[in-house]
C-alpha cells in the first residue's frame, strides 16, 4: 500500500514538474484563449506589439495595441515562441516544389511555308 501511494505521489510530482516547465499548460491556455480587452481609445500609455494565435487563419500574427498587457497567456513577445507554443493548430504549409504537375507537352505545328 505504501509502494502504491509513493509511486502515484511520485508520478503526480513528475507530471507537475513536467508542466511546469512549458510556457503554457495546454492549448486552451496558451493558442486558442480569447482575450477581452477595453477598446483602444480606453487604454493609456503607448503603442505595444506582441504575437498571438488567430482562430480563424490558424496562424500567429502581429497585434498592436495600447491596451496594458493584463493576460497572462496568448500573447507572445515572439514570433518563433507563438509558433512553437501553436504548432500542433497551425496548417501546415505545403511547398510548391512538393506538388508534381503532369502536364502533357504540346509540341507547336511546324511552318513549312504552306497556306
Amino acid at each position: 500500500m505504501r509502494l502504491w501511494l509513493f509511486s502515484v505521489i511520485a508520478i503526480g510530482f513528475c507530471w507537475m514538474m513536467g508542466q511546469t516547465a512549458k510556457k503554457h499548460f495546454g492549448l486552451e491556455d496558451g493558442c486558442v484563449k480569447k482575450n477581452m480587452y477595453m477598446h483602444e481609445s480606453a487604454c493609456p500609455g503607448p503603442y505595444r506589439i506582441y504575437f498571438a494565435f488567430h482562430r480563424v487563419i490558424f496562424d500567429c500574427i502581429k497585434v498592436r495595441t495600447k491596451c496594458p498587457r493584463i493576460y497572462k497567456y496568448n500573447e507572445y513577445n515572439t514570433l518563433k515562441e507563438c509558433q512553437t507554443d501553436c504548432a500542433l493548430l497551425m496548417v501546415p504549409v505545403i511547398k510548391n516544389d512538393d506538388v508534381t504537375e503532369s502536364e502533357p507537352e504540346t509540341k507547336k505545328p511546324e511552318d513549312n511555308g504552306d497556306p
